[in-house]
């Protein structure tokens, strides 16, 4: 892992706040001086580069991505088999039936959503990648799956699926999100019991590995692609 990476997990491992928006929200800026200097630098460091007028090469994210998903299949191989009592087991928890929503009710036409997203824990600066299985997806719409996790409090943003609440927090969580909270709580602790994992920890290094192989490929194909366009025009073909 770069020296970049490093100081950046250093630094969410040292600050009461872990992304961009925590960082806006910091009242102890002069106090944490040394470790908003490093904030910064890895902000810096991560955002992502102009994008290329190739459509080819513009599939970088896309593709690594998928090589997470396909590197889970062959990792996820030994994950407890999700049987028809965890099932039942998951609706009783979460409330809901078939694939309704756990929180609406309403017919859910995709998977749902990963409660500890694929990529969602390396953007936010953690060192795990979400398991692609039953044991970590919830039915959920798709207007719904994009801030159920997420709360507000002073003026941290939380997420209840990952973050460590304390005490205090946890009064603090508006009504509608303590419920989720604790069905949350009761189904990781549930999971935990039958030997399973909704996550898979040092994969940050892995999808540096994944990126940097995708890229490489992806420049090469597009010169390819680039190098033969230039024969067919050439000979008149087209």
């Amino acid at each position: 892992m770069n020296e970049t990476l490093k100081n950046h997990n250093m630094c969410l491992g040292r600050c009461s706040y872990g992304n961009r928006q925590r960082y806006k929200a910091c009242k102890n800026k002069k106090t944490c001086w040394k470790e908003a200097q490093i904030l910064r630098k890895c902000f810096k460091a991560m955002k992502k580069p102009k994008k290329s007028r190739s459509y080819t090469i513009n599939r970088l994210h896309t593709m690594t991505y998928s090589c997470l998903k396909d590197d889970l299949k062959e990792i996820e191989i030994n994950q407890p088999k999700f049987t028809t009592i965890d099932r039942q087991k998951k609706e009783e928890i979460f409330g809901y039936s078939g694939k309704k929503s756990f929180i609406s009710g309403n017919i859910c036409k995709g998977i749902g959503d990963h409660i500890y997203g694929i990529r969602e824990g390396l953007h936010d600066g953690h060192d795990w990648v979400g398991s692609n299985t039953q044991w970590n997806i919830v039915p959920l719409t798709q207007s719904e799956n994009k801030n159920y996790k997420r709360v507000t409090i002073d003026n941290r943003i939380i997420n209840l699926a990952y973050d460590i609440l304390t005490e205090e927090d946890i009064k603090k969580l508006p009504e509608d999100k303590k419920v989720i909270y604790n069905k949350l709580k009761s189904w990781k602790s549930y999971v935990n019991s039958r030997g399973a994992k909704m996550y898979w920890e040092n994969m940050r290094e892995r999808d540096l590995v994944n990126t940097k192989i995708v890229s490489e490929n992806l420049m090469v194909m597009d010169n390819q692609r680039r190098n033969t366009l230039q024969k067919f025009i050439s000979q008149g073909i087209i």
